[in-house]
């Protein structure tokens, strides 16, 4: 992978380091050059992996299962083929596969950082998140700290 989304939000940190070297524009980045190129790049990084998002996938589903029902069987099927299909190719293990919900807990606290947007509530009450889980398959043994954060 070589690209990360705007899934999770961001963090306080991260932000922070944007203001500071980067004036919410990365223009500097592209012009700078020798040291000062390299100081931009190592700050960009830093920035990069305070943000909730840097190394983990975002799984979307379709419906607000807090508000209205519960999804389909397909639905549910579908999630737990893609979850096992990542699971297997980025090796994944289970305790990693969190509700977006979680992220603010789960990775930006235990990571000691501040979440600067809305906490959310999704995957949502009516997917049963517990019983995907429990439906996926064994892990690797070389399960990395990658991880996956479901929402709607």
């Amino acid at each position: 992978m070589t690209h990360m989304g705007l899934h999770a939000g961001y963090t306080k940190e991260s932000k922070d380091i944007q203001r500071e070297y980067f004036e919410h524009d990365f223009s500097a980045l592209l012009k700078a050059e020798g040291a000062e190129k390299e100081e931009l790049m190592k700050q960009f990084v830093q920035m990069n992996k305070m943000d909730p998002d840097y190394g983990s996938i975002g799984v979307a589903l379709c419906g607000n299962f807090n508000k209205s029902g519960v999804p389909t069987d397909m639905q549910k099927k579908s999630l737990e083929k893609v979850l096992n299909f990542l699971k297997q190719m980025f090796d994944i293990p289970t305790r990693n596969i969190i509700g977006h919900n979680e992220v603010k807990e789960k990775v930006v606290e235990a990571s000691c950082l501040t979440l600067e947007s809305p906490k959310k509530s999704c995957p949502g009450k009516g997917l049963g998140f517990e019983g995907v889980i429990k439906n996926l398959d064994e892990d690797t043994e070389g399960a990395s700290d990658k991880s996956i954060a479901l929402s709607f």
